[in-house]
């Protein structure tokens, strides 16, 4: 099995997820809704386009599902073609974004055992039900994987 060089290896462990993203072009003044982030790492995140975006562009991310909105600024980083769309791969241009998009990310592993838990078990939790349990169960997995 061929090893892997430094140069190679991904500086930050990669989460898969799905959260719904907004993105906005300041230099080309459009903005859209995209599927959704499915890979965020510590550097970043990635995301399905239906347009390829340039490499090295700055664009302006916005994820709408928490109080107070995740908005960063991230630089085009890799874009490659993924069957009908484009994956495109983003750093934040701000190091602090990273806690911000782990909370969002965590918001959503929450979300998500709330409404198994109403699927699998019947059982209807408020948010905050929900969020003590997630945690007692799953934060220390979540924060090793990190």
């Amino acid at each position: 099995m061929p090893t892997r060089n430094n140069k190679n290896r991904r500086r930050f462990l990669r989460h898969q997820t799905e959260i719904p993203v907004e993105i906005y072009n300041p230099d080309e003044d459009w903005h859209k809704q995209v599927n959704s982030a499915h890979d965020i790492s510590n550097g970043g995140l990635s995301f399905i386009s239906d347009t390829p975006l340039k490499i090295n562009n700055v664009i302006n991310l916005s994820i709408r599902i928490t109080q107070p909105y995740f908005e960063e600024s991230a630089k085009v980083v890799w874009c490659r073609k993924n069957g009908s769309g484009y994956e495109i791969g983003v750093r934040f241009m701000n190091e602090e974004a990273v806690y911000g998009i782990r909370m969002v990310e965590q918001v959503c592993h929450i979300e998500q055992y709330r409404k198994d838990m109403k699927d699998t078990q019947g059982r209807e939790l408020s948010t905050q039900e929900a969020a003590m349990e997630w945690i007692s169960k799953y934060a220390a997995d979540y924060r090793e994987q990190s």
